[in-house]
């Protein structure tokens, strides 16, 4: 591949002092956030909750797991280190 073949990826850039590439990287970054604050929840309740309830939670947690696992490794595929 010769200099008259390269290919020129346009990547969207930002004023932001916090997010790399757009203001939408707030989306994931509140995601995150939701996710930590899930769990402290279900720390917490655990002792004061009924078990049909933490199940309910529970499988939610497990498809917000899944759900980060397959987000973050689609985002290394368009976004290398």
């Amino acid at each position: 591949m010769n200099a008259a073949e390269t290919i020129h990826i346009e990547r969207p850039a930002t004023d932001s002092k916090i997010f790399a590439h757009t203001r939408w990287d707030i989306v994931p970054a509140l995601a995150g956030l939701f996710h930590f604050f899930y769990l402290l929840a279900m720390y917490l309740l655990f002792p004061f909750t009924p078990l049909w309830v933490m199940l309910i939670m529970g499988f939610a947690y497990a498809l917000m797991i899944n759900a980060n696992i397959n987000g973050v490794a689609h985002n290394f595929i368009h976004n290398p280190f």
